[in-house]
């Protein structure tokens, strides 16, 4: 989605730090600015890499252990018209 958006808005240059191995367009796991599109962004990479992927790994390790900590989110109440129960309405 980020690369589609980069595309269509016409960008000129893209500067970016870590790339996705897992899920990237710009070039990691698919590169869609080598499709034939009519904007073709220049994309420099690998800036400070070390230093963005540390502080990508440290942000989605805080993330999980808070998720441990606090358990699963609650699960989500279904509107009315899906057979949920409406939430109380507090103005009476």
């Amino acid at each position: 989605m980020c690369t589609g958006a980069i595309i269509n808005s016409r960008i000129v240059r893209v500067v970016y730090g870590a790339s996705d191995p897992k899920a990237g367009c710009c070039g990691s796991v698919v590169d869609l600015t080598a499709l034939p599109f009519n904007h073709k962004p220049q994309l420099v990479g690998g800036v400070r890499a070390e230093e963005c992927a540390a502080l990508l790994s440290d942000f989605f390790k805080t993330l999980r252990t808070a998720r441990r900590q606090t358990g699963p989110p609650a699960a989500p109440v279904s509107p009315p018209s899906l057979g949920g129960t409406p939430p109380a309405n507090d103005k009476e």
